[in-house]
């Protein structure tokens, strides 16, 4: 079996929209080749010309002790407000540079977590 060599992106998307466009009977090949080429083409030089280099950013880290979350609702049964505790003593970290994953079980307070520390 053969290795299939890479193409560049621009001939890619041409390629693609090529075989596309030759299934539509409203344009010639021609027209939709011509069209497509020129627009990729066009964006193509424009991504070329910028000479755009970002400053790195500080690294962030975020650390978190002891977070509490409570709510104050209203309970119609005894006609009075209650307080309840969603959260309590949430203990954790955010390392730059590391994916980081939330689990537990629905409904113990992961979607809750996050809303608070964004401020949510």
């Amino acid at each position: 079996m053969k290795a299939k060599e890479s193409m560049p992106l621009t001939e890619s998307i041409k390629s693609c929209c090529q075989a596309a466009a030759g299934s539509s009977n409203s344009t010639s090949d021609a027209d939709s080749t011509h069209s497509t080429s020129g627009s990729l083409t066009h964006y193509q030089n424009i991504y070329d010309s910028f000479d755009v280099s970002f400053p790195k950013r500080p690294e962030v880290n975020i650390e978190f002790e002891k977070i509490k979350y409570t709510v104050r609702k209203f309970n119609i049964t005894e006609k009075k407000f209650v307080t309840k505790e969603i959260l309590h003593g949430i203990n954790g970290s955010f390392r730059s540079g590391e994916l980081t994953a939330i689990m537990g079980p629905s409904g113990s307070g992961k979607s809750t977590l996050l809303n608070v520390m964004t401020g949510f």
